[in-house]
């Protein structure tokens, strides 16, 4: 499952950001519905649910946005957990006793730079070793302050259910 999260323009958590995704949305204005029967548009409301947990799950963190003609990246500290990311809070629909809702952190990929022009970094886990290595184009070394993992440029985090 790939989640595409909107973040605020301060310091926030991720359970934060999943709150401000899973909200109900008023269609309005300029965003009415069209109903596909009458073909009219309507005045709505919009509401996403997650009803399962895939194992594997990618979720982006939404750092650019648009505004008419004019375009500025979110560099936001957003926190987010590199064991236990616990899903079990944000669950909808039948019952999921007896399944894992919980995540553990295997990859990030940060964007250093603006909207014009920048650079990937990613740190993953290295799971036969137990550690976490950093690649920075030919630079690949091994993470000893895992703090490092967490940063205003985290653009994109990799997790598995365990």
């Amino acid at each position: 499952m790939y989640l595409t999260l909107p973040i605020y323009t301060t310091k926030c958590n991720l359970h934060e950001c999943l709150d401000l995704f899973l909200r109900s949305e008023n269609m309005s204005g300029e965003s009415k519905w069209k109903c596909p029967n009458c073909k009219q548009y309507r005045d709505a409301t919009k509401k996403i649910d997650i009803w399962k947990l895939p194992p594997l799950l990618i979720i982006h963190l939404k750092r650019f946005k648009y505004e008419g003609v004019w375009r500025d990246k979110i560099n936001s500290y957003v926190d987010f957990p590199i064991e236990n990311l616990d899903f079990s809070k944000f669950l909808s629909g039948p019952n999921h006793e007896g399944l894992s809702n919980k995540y553990r952190l295997n990859g990030v990929t940060n964007h250093i730079g603006t909207m014009d022009g920048g650079h990937y970094t990613s740190m993953c886990r290295h799971f036969e070793m137990g550690r976490w290595i950093k690649y920075d184009d030919t630079d690949v070394k091994e993470m000893t302050n895992l703090s490092a993992l967490k940063s205003p440029a985290s653009y994109i985090l990799f997790y598995s259910i365990y």
